[in-house]
């Protein structure tokens, strides 16, 4: 899973397993136990609503350019909004 975060144990860096009788992580290897404190902070729930409806959207297909330097030789790619004077560094986005 990408948005699985472990914490080993911090005695023997062995995985720590959630105790649900204790609220606590407990590493099965040491026996050690942590304690979870509660946070303070309030969770903002998101309205799924939101990002169904955005999935809905059709998107457009992204268009990438190649631009080739006359002087040097280098080729830079870039999306087609973006747009490249004949000066030094200056680009202007659109």
């Amino acid at each position: 899973m990408q948005f699985l975060k472990e914490h080993p144990c911090p005695n023997c860096n062995s995985e720590l397993n959630y105790d649900a009788d204790r609220n606590a992580l407990k590493c099965l290897h040491c026996g050690a136990q942590f304690p979870i404190e509660k946070s303070s902070q309030v969770v903002e729930e998101n309205n799924i609503q939101l990002f169904k409806d955005a999935a809905a959207i059709p998107l457009e297909p992204v268009v990438t350019v190649t631009y080739k330097c006359s002087k040097c030789g280098q080729e830079t790619q870039a999306g087609a909004d973006i747009a490249f004077l004949n000066a030094e560094t200056v680009a202007i986005m659109f």
